[in-house]
This record gives C-alpha cells, sequence and structure tokens, in this order.
C-alpha cells in the first residue's frame, strides 16, 4: 500500500474521531443513505439472510429491520472510528457492564476463564471496555482473538485501537499455544464465534436462525482441554451510542459436558439475543455459505 495514502488514511480517522459523537452521527446518517439507497451495499444477502431467519415476518416487517440494521451499521463505523481517541471515562459512560464481578471472582481466584462473544452490538467497543473496567480493580491477563486480515497494515491499526485500555489481541491460529503460555496466570480470553468457519475445518453443524448452519466447536475443544469455565458476554443495546453488556454463567466444569453441549448453548443464546434486538446482528455477512451435504469428508455419525 502507498505510504501516503496510508498515512493520509490515518490522519484523517484521527481528526474525525476527535469529533463529538453528536456531529458523527450526522455523517452517520448521510452514510446510511448512501449505503442502503444508492450503493444498495450487500442488499441482496441482507435480505435474503433476514427472510430464511425470519420466515414468519412479514415483507414489511423485514424492510424495517433491514432498515435499521443498515442505520446501525453505519453508527458502528461512526463508533468505531471514535473508538481511535475515546477516553476511558466517556467509553465507560457509554458501555456499562451489568456484572463484572461474575469474571472478576473467577479471576480472584485464580481461575482462568473463556469467554463466547458476537458480532452483535458495537463488538469494538466491547473488545475496549472490557479491560477498561477490569483491569482498575485488578492485575489480570486479558486476550481478544482476532481474525487475521489480508491488509497487514489496517489489521495493526485496528488491534492497537482495540488495545488501548489494556487489553490483548491474539491470531485466531496462535490461541492453543497461547493458551500453554498463559497457564501460570489467570486470564480471560474472549472469541466471537459466530462467523462461518472454514469448510475444510467444519466438524458440526446446527439449527440456527432457522437454518442449517455450520460452527466452530473450537471454543468448546479449548475449555475441555483446560477445563476453563466459559462464559457468554451478552449485549444490549440501549439507545444510539450506548450499551449495556452482562456476563452469563455458561459452564463450570467443560470436561463434565457431553459433545456438542457447549456449542449448542451458545448458538442458543446468541439467537435468544438477535431475536430480541434483530436490528443489531452483522446480517450483511454471508453467515450461510455452504450446507452439510456439502462438506464431503464430513460422515453422518459425527452430527448429531
Amino acid at each position: 500500500m502507498n505510504s501516503l495514502f496510508v498515512i493520509f488514511i490515518q490522519y484523517s480517522i484521527k481528526i474525525l474521531s476527535r469529533l463529538p459523537l453528536s456531529v458523527l452521527y450526522i455523517l452517520s446518517d448521510f452514510l446510511y443513505f448512501i449505503l442502503f439507497y444508492v450503493v444498495k451495499y450487500r442488499r441482496s444477502v441482507t435480505a435474503g439472510n433476514l427472510s430464511k431467519s425470519f420466515p414468519d415476518k412479514s415483507a414489511v416487517e423485514l424492510l424495517e429491520i433491514e432498515k435499521k440494521y443498515y442505520h446501525f451499521m453505519t453508527d458502528l463505523m461512526i463508533e468505531v472510528i471514535k473508538g481511535f481517541t475515546i477516553s476511558k471515562k466517556e467509553l465507560q459512560r457509554r458501555f456499562k457492564i451489568k456484572n463484572p464481578e461474575l469474571l472478576q471472582q473467577y479471576l480472584d481466584s485464580g481461575k482462568s476463564v473463556l469467554i463466547y462473544a458476537s458480532h452483535y452490538g458495537n463488538w469494538e467497543w466491547s473488545v475496549q471496555i472490557v479491560p477498561a473496567i477490569l483491569l482498575d480493580v485488578g492485575s489480570y491477563s486479558l486476550w481478544s482473538v482476532y481474525k487475521p486480515q489480508s491488509n497487514k497494515y489496517f489489521e495493526n491499526l485496528i488491534n492497537r485501537v482495540r488495545a488501548r485500555f489494556g487489553g490483548n489481541m491474539v491470531a485466531m491460529k496462535a490461541v492453543p499455544k497461547k493458551l500453554l503460555q498463559l497457564q501460570k496466570v489467570p486470564y480471560a480470553m474472549v472469541f466471537a464465534s459466530d462467523q462461518t468457519p472454514v469448510a475444510g475445518e467444519t466438524q458440526y453443524f446446527t439449527t440456527f436462525m432457522n437454518q442449517e448452519t455450520a460452527v466452530f466447536m473450537g471454543v468448546e475443544k479449548l475449555a475441555q482441554k483446560f477445563n476453563n469455565p466459559v462464559l457468554y458476554w451478552h449485549v444490549n443495546c440501549i439507545k444510539r451510542g450506548y450499551y449495556e453488556g452482562e456476563f452469563i454463567h455458561l459452564f463450570e466444569n467443560p470436561r463434565e459436558i457431553t459433545t456438542y453441549q457447549i456449542t449448542n448453548a451458545y448458538n442458543q443464546l446468541l439467537e435468544k439475543c438477535i431475536r430480541q434486538q434483530p436490528a443489531y446482528w452483522m446480517w450483511s455477512h454471508k453467515r450461510w455459505k455452504f450446507k452439510k451435504e456439502n462438506i464431503p469428508r464430513m460422515n453422518n455419525n459425527e452430527q448429531q
């Protein structure tokens, strides 16, 4: 990438980031109009995902969710930019954690925790808010797992923003090695597990949002290997620019849990969350890329 262009993008983002959110939301309204009505960015993907997920809803209801989703998506873009310079105090005012003590008590007792999350609500502020609050009350190692991008400049840029308040980032494929390195220190590691796994690595399908869905098994396997307690990170979208996160207890001793039970519990909780506030999930993502019959290496008795 041209170095002058990189510098231009970086400084443009920083300048925009210093504007108040009240001003940035005006820009968001303009972006919404462009993406939804002019460019029609991935509208066919979004509309298809919504209609298959909510077959009981009318065309009018689906269009209302679609419009609300695109408006939230442009708000999210603006809020991500704001995340470059937002103060810890302002972030804590806009993003509350309902029960930080649930995670804190595990870490205080020396137990490490794996946390299921998703691309729901402002997931970028979620990465920032947990260390912003918990690292004020204890010395813990907090990690967020990310999927490496082809553009390494922007990957490094966004990861620096995510880690502004003391969190750490680890690439998906480096997680097993990192967990072995962290065994002597209490840690919490967050996984956004709602995207589509690579076809060649798919091991399990479940019914999610009314559709046969390939899902990640990584968190379940790691939890059972290290016997880490498992939590779910739920985000409630209060109003524009305001969120509330909540930790939900899933499993205390994963080695005592049957296969697929942890994975299914996560997907059921995520679906419940989406159905309550459907506009705040990433509908423009091609979540349902393939079906079970497209994965020839899988055998029937592997699926339940």
